[in-house]
């Protein structure tokens, strides 16, 4: 308790806002505040992707609301990761043992891939033939539902869809 009333004394208050007058009129300040401000430009562009495709079903007004508390707990939990990242980097060796994570999948990154015995890469290959084949069962799983929920008229689909290695009712 003893440290919030250090806070929000008047001398530390002051104390504070003397030194941060003293930093703006630093360039460093102000190339700081410029990348921190260009990172949220970045981050906020995927942030509004996310949460224009999660409101877009929704009526006018749910879907305004959608947008605002979104983008507010995209901020809350911005600043929340922020406090959690910048208390991890106070760890010590924690920058090195992160290094050494990007050095070794850097070095699986540069490894070619497994030839058979005809010489032929099929690693690319297959990984896309499997990306492929997952794009084909997502888009076969969005036509039943989209289907069952026509027919039936309501978002309850869970019985249109058969399980493997279960009956239809």
């Amino acid at each position: 308790m003893n440290w919030l009333l250090q806070i929000f004394d008047p001398a530390n208050i002051a104390t504070f806002a003397a030194q941060f007058q003293a930093e703006m009129l630093q360039p460093a300040f102000w190339v700081a505040v410029g990348k921190i401000i260009w990172i949220n430009v970045l981050l906020s562009g995927d942030n509004a992707l996310v949460i224009a495709l999660a409101c877009r079903g929704l009526a006018p007004r749910q879907r305004l609301w959608g947008m605002i508390f979104g983008a507010g707990a995209a901020v809350i939990l911005r600043i929340i990761f922020t406090g959690i990242v910048a208390s991890l980097m106070e760890l010590p060796y924690l920058k090195l043992v992160g290094g050494l994570a990007l050095l070794v999948i850097a070095a699986k990154l540069m490894v070619p891939e497994q030839e058979d015995e005809e010489g032929a890469d099929h690693g690319a290959a297959q990984s896309t033939a499997d990306f492929g084949l997952g794009r084909r069962r997502l888009a076969r799983l969005d036509r039943r539902r989209r289907h069952c929920h026509r027919s039936s008229g309501s978002s309850e689909i869970a019985g249109c869809f058969r399980w493997p290695g279960r009956r239809q009712a």
